[in-house]
């Protein structure tokens, strides 16, 4: 299974280069910084609410579609087919295992603070 930030970053620059849009024309019309949307690329860095909503009005889409599966393409084949119920089990089993990663992350560093 991929990961969400892998799947983000696929679909990131899918979209982008379907369009046949630069990186730099994406941070411009995104208003976010080259570097960041490289950085989103290359699964280095995650992304806020905000440059989702961002990034997926400059490129047209809804913010839900930069976080689907290369298998869920297409929401009527999700909606007829029933993928939606497993397409968003995944979805929150990649997110709880994102957020549970990065709390164990954040109570290891409090802990070596103290």
């Amino acid at each position: 299974m991929k990961t969400i930030r892998r799947i983000l970053s696929n679909n990131l620059k899918n979209y982008r280069k379907k369009q046949g849009i630069s990186q730099e024309k994406l941070a411009e019309k995104s208003e976010i910084s080259v570097q960041t949307i490289n950085a989103i690329e290359q699964c280095r860095k995650w992304v806020s609410d905000s440059m989702i909503g961002k990034i997926s009005k400059a490129l047209g889409i809804d913010d839900y579609e930069l976080f689907l599966p290369d298998s869920y393409e297409g929401l009527s084949n999700i909606h007829d087919s029933g993928r939606l119920q497993i397409f968003k089990q995944d979805l929150k089993e990649q997110f709880d295992t994102v957020l549970d990663k990065q709390f164990s992350d954040y109570v290891r560093r409090t802990k070596k603070v103290k």
